[in-house]
């Protein structure tokens, strides 16, 4: 019998990212669950994308690579975030992108500061390369402070991470901010805008001036191609050169980049999309406070529900095939449920179960709460 073979050391030392939970492509019940636990965007991308990916694959050939380079989507994000092809490059999905980053600029013995509580998958990244994670916290998770982080910049601080706006609480950081940031070290700094187009505030600007900066975004949330995987890079064309070496071209399947391109050339479409799911989240959290609830909302897709016990609250959703995120794990988030906006009938639906739901489950005292009020969009 052959033995087993072992896995590096460290491989076995390290805490995994945990998933949301899936529901296979197969399950019987799938279109009965309202998913509410992975910020997708509720509505299908736009038609140009179905009409294009259909003509595709009844004409073209799915026998061929994928174009490495991507060069049509290249030319169409170009005209989309006004930088020529050279500062652009794509991947399969912004993780794809983070990775390839953390690989490219990151060895054993280096530091990455990260901005948190923030989306964990990031965090091993880093700690596949052998790095270690310095976090972030500010006074309060829901207010952008950087007052203090440079105290954490050693000579062994090769990267610093924050995500703007923010997941899981919906942290938005100023341009002046960030331009503090950059200026204070000579890491790289990675903007992840994964949620941009829900607030429409960019960083992209400061790429001219800041040769250390790389913004990651995603066609996965707003576009509605979460199922395709298809994400992207801004940066100065030095940093696409040595990051192109750790990319694999061919993970950017023909199929997303296609699906990818088509959602570009109907904006109008995503706009009127994101309009509706604003004033779907702005309904929902006011009909949420009215029945005495504290709810956090943000500029993106999602809102964060405080209750006094998660976990029952969380279990009570799932048998009612409701699937949220529990986030009161997370540092300064006890207590905390992340859940996407739906459909209007979808948080219909929500309301309704969350109004059945005992009050000792759910209520919380206003004093206890970090709430905030964000503008909603």
């Amino acid at each position: 019998m052959p033995k087993q073979p072992d896995a590096l050391d460290f491989i076995n030392k390290l805490s995994p990212y945990k998933d949301a939970q899936s529901l296979p492509l197969s399950h019987p019940g799938k279109k009965n669950f309202l998913k509410l636990d992975c910020n997708e965007a509720a509505y299908p991308p736009s038609p140009h994308v179905r009409a294009r990916l259909l003509d595709f694959i009844e004409n073209e050939p799915l026998n061929w690579y994928p174009d490495t380079q991507s060069q049509d989507l290249k030319r169409a994000l170009c005209k989309y975030v006004g930088y020529p092809p050279e500062f652009i490059l794509t991947f399969n999905g912004c993780d794809h992108a983070l990775d390839s980053i953390c690989r490219t600029y990151l060895t054993k013995g280096d530091q990455a500061i990260i901005f948190s509580p923030i989306y964990d998958n990031f965090r091993l990244f880093v700690e596949l390369t052998g790095a270690s994670v310095v976090p972030f916290l500010s006074s309060s998770p829901f207010h952008a402070k950087i007052a203090g982080f440079e105290k954490l910049l050693t000579p062994k601080t090769k990267v610093i991470y924050l995500a703007n706006p923010g997941n899981p609480t919906g942290t938005t950081y100023s341009e002046e901010q960030i331009r503090t940031i950059l200026d204070v070290s000579n890491a790289l700094v990675i903007v992840d805008e994964a949620y941009f187009e829900f607030w429409g505030i960019s960083s992209l600007l400061l790429i001219k001036d800041y040769p250390n900066l790389i913004i990651t975004r995603s066609f996965s949330k707003a576009f509605g191609l979460a199922g395709l995987r298809c994400g992207y890079l801004i940066t100065d064309p030095r940093n696409v050169h040595s990051i192109e070496k750790t990319r694999n071209g061919k993970n950017i399947n023909a199929l997303a980049q296609l699906a990818s391109e088509a959602a570009l050339e109907d904006l109008a479409y995503i706009k009127e999309q994101i309009q509706r799911m604003h004033k779907t989240k702005e309904w929902f959290v006011n009909t949420m406070r009215t029945k005495g609830l504290i709810v956090d909302s943000t500029v993106a897709n999602f809102v964060l529900l405080k209750v006094n016990c998660p976990d029952e609250v969380e279990k009570i959703l799932t048998n009612s095939n409701i699937l949220i995120r529990n986030r009161s794990r997370f540092p300064q988030l006890d207590g905390y449920l992340r859940i996407t906006i739906g459909m209007r009938r979808e948080m219909e639906n929500l309301t309704d179960i969350l109004s059945n739901i005992t009050t000792d489950l759910l209520s919380c005292s206003q004093a206890a709460s970090a709430s905030k009020t964000a503008a909603v969009a």
